[in-house]
């Protein structure tokens, strides 16, 4: 690698750059003591690294451009979960910093926003930029932090904040000042920078430079990004079943630059001073407005469900929050327009800890949510009530006697959603209406079991997505756990529900599907803690082969 690295023919950089990567990958989990041979490499490697990404930093073709992202992952993974501060000098540290201000704050060529918008964040300079903010937000976060480093890194953390924190955030606020004057910014890129000013709003240091641009920053960049965007009216509309998939998805969360502008929403209004007030204040000027466009409308709800906690702290906001879900929620849930109704359903949920001060306001909001959860036409709107439900059924104690008439309706629904969306989130829902409905579901039980075997069958069976299938199945099998916890007391429906659990346990153990062995032992259990049928010797047999 050495030999190649230092070589001034660039045909060989390419391939010494994978191979120091994959170096670098195979240590980047290790700990402190078990890292010595690749810091004895990096002694030699990590300067002439240096030294070649210096020498072509200047040049903007594509593939110097992807030498230069090369370098930067190659830095990422050596400093993501350590920095060696021996291998890692002040020194080293300051010019590898310089690169990465060099590589955010550089233009883009032309060519970099010539295809569509979706194309664009692969090519090199983007993915470049990405890598460089990615290092930024890391050094920050992880070494650069005072009162929130480990113990070794507590001097280094004092010096990051007083060195480099000030630069790195003016390089980050003509970034956004870009992106608020209509420039293009990839979705990663903006996420890494929201992250940065919110590791920013802990710190006096940093916050007295960030304060100023905050109000500009919330109404210019969060509200948009927090408002229904024409690429979710888009998805919504074709595909609601990968709307619903990317909006529950935790995996999008840690990338998404919603969830990012959503975080420091909350982080600036929670931590600092009169941010609330002023944040406050703009929503009440685009709800009262009656020219508002429902996408505005949206972000604004969006922006309030984001401060529930906050908001239920202040008494100020508290008091009015009655009039909040009357006013400006309620009405949305009769709109014309299904995500303004799921929005509805959405601020609920965050909401669900309020104490309501008129119990007529529970009782509306209760039945709201039934009436979406039962007979709105699209789907996302259903999901959100479901979830929605949960939260009121959780924290609000006086609203299990609302749902219960119509229990065994939403039951039915929540078991057609599941079907359909394969929503873990859902299948939660199901596992509290079973804990809190027990008598009343007890006659469909078996119903309800059939519904949720049929369903594991079907996730078991397709493979895309393997993730987020293996926690929906989880997810599932936890709920006919929990169906079998709750029915222990009566013998003749536990014998009813044998058979159809015993399908799940059967196809989980003949065909070896290891990852679900633990939950379904849990079925095992609760199947023979009172009574074993002969049925269930042949699992015993099955268990032995």
């Amino acid at each position: 690698i050495s030999i190649y690295l230092s070589n001034p023919d660039p045909s060989g950089w390419h391939g010494a750059l994978l191979c120091l990567y994959q170096l670098v990958k195979n240590f980047e989990y290790k700990k402190a003591d078990e890292r010595g041979p690749l810091h004895e490499a990096m002694n030699l490697l990590l300067p002439q690294l240096y030294q070649l990404i210096v020498r072509i930093l200047p040049d903007a073709s594509d593939q110097s451009v992807l030498l230069q992202k090369e370098g930067l992952k190659i830095y990422f993974a050596l400093t993501q979960y350590m920095l060696p501060l021996d291998l890692i000098t002040r020194e080293a540290f300051a010019q590898w910093m310089e690169v990465c201000r060099q590589v955010v704050e550089r233009p883009v060529p032309p060519a970099a926003l010539q295809p569509d918008e979706d194309e664009r964040p692969d090519l090199p300079w983007w993915k470049c930029k990405k890598w460089a903010l990615h290092i930024l937000y890391r050094m920050f976060e992880r070494y650069g932090s005072p009162g929130l480093v480990t113990k070794e890194y507590n001097e280094f953390a004092e010096w990051y904040l007083q060195t480099f924190s000030a630069g790195v955030l003016e390089v980050l606020l003509r970034q956004l000042d870009g992106y608020r004057s209509g420039h293009w910014v990839p979705p990663r890129v903006l996420q890494q920078t929201l992250n940065y000013l919110n590791q920013a709003v802990s710190h006096a240091y940093t916050w007295r430079i960030l304060k100023p641009h905050m109000p500009a920053i919330i109404q210019d960049v969060l509200f948009p990004l927090m408002s229904y965007s024409p690429e979710d009216h888009e998805l919504w509309t074709v595909d609601p079943h990968e709307y619903i998939r990317v909006k529950f998805d935790v995996f999008e969360d840690f990338v998404s630059p919603v969830t990012a502008a959503q975080t420091l929403l909350h982080s600036s209004c929670k931590k600092r001073k009169d941010m609330l007030q002023k944040a406050m204040a703009m929503v009440t000027q685009v709800l009262t407005n009656p020219a508002t466009e429902p996408p505005q409308k949206d972000g604004a709800l969006h922006m309030v469900g984001s401060l529930a906690d906050v908001l239920l702290r202040k008494k100020v906001y508290r008091e009015q929050l009655d009039q909040l879900f009357i006013k400006y929620v309620f009405p949305e849930f009769n709109s014309d327009r299904g995500h303004m109704r799921a929005r509805a359903c959405w601020v609920l949920h965050y909401f669900a800890e309020f104490p309501f001060r008129q119990e007529n306001v529970l009782v509306e909001a209760v039945n709201l949510t039934v009436r979406a959860l039962l007979h709105d036409t699209d789907l996302p709107v259903k999901v959100e009530a479901a979830i929605a439900l949960q939260s009121l059924l959780n924290y609000q104690e006086k609203s299990q006697k609302y749902i219960e008439p119509q229990v065994k309706q939403v039951a039915h629904e929540l078991l057609t959603i599941i079907r359909e969306t394969e929503n873990e989130d859902v299948t939660g829902v199901m596992q509290k209406l079973v804990c809190v409905y027990t008598q009343q579901l007890a006659p469909i039980a078996v119903e309800i079991c059939q519904h949720l075997t049929t369903t594991f069958n079907q996730v078991l069976d397709t493979d895309e997505g393997s993730d987020e299938k293996a926690i929906t199945a989880m997810g599932l099998l936890n709920t006919i756990e929990t169906l079998l916890t709750v029915m222990e007391e009566q013998p003749e429906i536990m014998m009813l529900l044998e058979p159809t659990v015993l399908q799940v346990v059967v196809h989980v153990l003949q065909n070896e599907v290891k990852e679900f062995y633990e939950e379904v032992l849990a079925l095992i259990y609760d199947l023979t803690s009172k009574h074993i049928s002969h049925d269930m010797w042949k699992v015993f047999e099955l268990l032995y082969q």
